[in-house]
């Protein structure tokens, strides 16, 4: 059997560094701002899906299978909307035998990757058997290291948002407003600092990678419940997007559509010929419903 540490080991050791990656042209800012002269230690820790910061002792700690989690929907994300995208640009082909995104769902069992990432929100298991593992040497030029680098993507945007904790010095507060406004601070730091200066495909992939984060926030809220100390997921997720500003005819609007249908809506009936943006804006109408706020 293969643990949740064994096969996240290599993404762990990349995940130091995710932060920087993310935002490379911000990265002697990052050093600066955040690290300062008091290094943020990443640290393992054993619960299930658990991303945190110590503000006190700055630390952040990071589970194998929260890290796990985030690359099963990734890897999802990659392989669903990859098809997605490619039968929108072959309209001739949408009806044919040969293409079923459903089809592509269950012989790449994607399912089972989302189920997994759902069941480590709850206790953490060992890899299941037929299922790859991140592969984090894999070149950018095969499907395995595109995944890699959407989950380290994803991984950057949750770990930035405890960043955002260290560096806005949150302490602990009592009281649901404090709290809950502490997260968005923290929220916010994370998104800006990925997009502030991104454009073209560098924030296509950033949106892409940030939906990601969230769609795996949405499965923490579905295993967990919704918390006093936390804004709804839809909210947050809102929030986040709200910041994206692509053009109408984004990839990421439309791969993400792709990604979260499936996820989460997979046999709801959708509206057809719609653009990304109005796409995007319909998907989160419907997660609305789908995720009540608390």
């Amino acid at each position: 059997m293969v643990t949740t540490s064994e096969a996240t080991d290599g993404l762990a050791q990349k995940a130091a560094s995710a932060p920087f990656a993310i935002a490379p042209e911000r990265a002697d800012d990052l050093a600066a701002q955040v690290f300062g002269e008091t290094p943020v230690e990443m640290r393992r820790s054993d619960l299930a899906s658990f991303f945190a910061a110590v503000v006190e002792d700055r630390h952040l700690y990071v589970s194998p299978s929260g890290l796990a989690g985030i690359w099963c929907l990734a890897h999802a994300a990659f392989h669903v909307s990859h098809v997605g995208s490619w039968l929108v640009s072959h309209p001739e082909l949408r009806d044919a035998e040969t293409v079923d995104v459903g089809l592509l769902w269950s012989e790449l069992r994607l399912g089972d990757y989302v189920a997994y990432a759902r069941r480590l929100m709850v206790e953490d298991e060992p890899w299941p058997d037929g299922l790859d593992t991140p592969d984090v040497e894999a070149p950018l030029t095969t499907d395995a290291g595109l995944v890699t680098n959407l989950a380290l993507g994803a991984v950057s945007w949750v770990m930035l948002h405890e960043l955002g904790h260290i560096t806005k010095n949150h302490g602990k507060l009592f009281g649901r407003d404090l709290m809950v406004r502490q997260e968005w601070e923290a929220d916010n730091f994370a998104t800006g600092w990925a997009l502030a200066k991104a454009v073209g495909e560098e924030r296509e992939f950033r949106a892409l990678a940030i939906v990601v984060a969230l769609a795996w926030l949405f499965v923490f809220e579905e295993a967990k419940g919704g918390g006093d100390d936390h804004p709804s997921a839809i909210l947050r997720f809102r929030e986040a997007t709200s910041h994206f500003a692509l053009g109408d005819d984004s990839v990421a609007l439309e791969r993400s559509v792709y990604l979260l249908k499936a996820i989460f809506d997979p046999t709801g009936a959708m509206p057809g010929g719609m653009p990304p943006v109005a796409a995007f804006d319909w998907m989160t109408d419907r997660l609305e419903e789908l995720f009540p706020r608390h």
